[in-house]
């Protein structure tokens, strides 16, 4: 970032941060200084990685504005694809599955339900992060475009989207 904005490029600079606790990091404290840290050396905005729990996006944003942090946070969200892909996605970010989601997950009798299961949970996130106001939503897809079409166009019904 530093050297993006040092040397006079004229780009937006958006910046990664965790919603949650990356595995890496001892504590939340080390994420938060490092997304300051970010902010201070010019980053005009910020994507969380992923998270299917809005609590943790909306603690992250409190404290953000409380420490005078003021760029657009935009929240990651992962439409679970597949048991295989969320396995795999928690284990590297750390992300935290909500017990009741989980269950779900678990009953579910073959990935189809699962991504049925994981585009629905995932309209829910952001119906309320929509309706709280959030800059934009950011969707990790990993090349599967059919999930977010279907979210999207769900949230274009709700008039939660513009056309």
């Amino acid at each position: 970032v530093a050297f993006v904005r040092g040397n006079g490029y004229r780009l937006g600079i958006g910046a990664a941060c965790s919603a949650e606790k990356h595995p890496e990091s001892p504590d939340l404290e080390h994420e938060f200084r490092y997304l300051r840290l970010k902010v201070e050396a010019g980053a005009d905005f910020l994507i969380t990685q992923m998270f299917f729990d809005n609590r943790f996006y909306f603690d992250l944003v409190a404290r953000a504005r409380a420490a005078g942090i003021t760029v657009p946070i935009v929240p990651g969200l992962m439409p679970v694809p597949s048991r295989r892909s969320l396995a795999f996605v928690t284990q590297m970010s750390g992300a935290t599955v909500p017990d009741a989601l989980q269950a779900e997950i678990d009953a579910a009798a073959d990935d189809d339900a699962i991504r049925r299961l994981g585009v629905d949970h995932c309209i829910k996130q952001c119906v309320q992060l929509l309706e709280a106001g959030v800059p934009g939503l950011h969707f990790y897809t990993f090349n599967r475009a059919r999930a977010p079409i279907e979210i999207l166009g769900t949230l274009r019904g709700q008039q939660l989207l513009a056309s």
